[in-house]
């Protein structure tokens, strides 16, 4: 499957309703053949097989985080119209990633991924992640 914007933007809105893989507060998080289920619903959907599905999912959420690396990088001692905007089409669709997570590091192993993490502490359980996207880079600041 050659991934178009379209292909990748379905993959996204589907990723985001399977909470089982990206949000480790999530008690589903943690069985693995939930995560498994999720990740072959994914494929299904999109007429694709789950190693395909699992190395998208890697690559975009890289992605995002590189995004986010060069925004909290720019902001720093920076004046405002140097703050890096990400012009990336994924950015704000992937947007419900960043307060619950901050990437740490970054494993590929036995085939499927791994994304080390650490709790944003600040996230309440059933705030919506869309409104709070800057929120860390606002904090960091002071």
């Amino acid at each position: 499957m050659e991934w178009t914007k379209g292909n990748t933007t379905r993959l996204i809105e589907l990723y985001e309703k399977e909470t089982c893989l990206w949000d480790i507060i999530s008690p589903e998080h943690k069985n693995s053949q939930t995560r498994l289920d999720a990740l072959n619903s994914i494929a299904k959907e999109l007429q694709v097989d789950v190693a395909n599905v699992e190395k998208k999912i890697c690559n975009i959420r890289s992605q995002y985080f590189r995004e986010l690396a060069k925004m909290k990088k720019t902001r720093s001692g920076s004046a405002t119209e140097s703050i890096y905007k990400p012009t990336w089409y994924g950015f704000t669709m992937l947007s419900f990633l960043s307060p619950a997570v901050e990437p740490t590091a970054h494993t590929k192993s036995a085939g499927s991924f791994l994304i080390s993490v650490k709790i944003n502490k600040k996230m309440k359980r059933n705030e919506n992640p869309k409104n709070h996207i800057f929120e860390n880079f606002e904090n960091d600041k002071q």
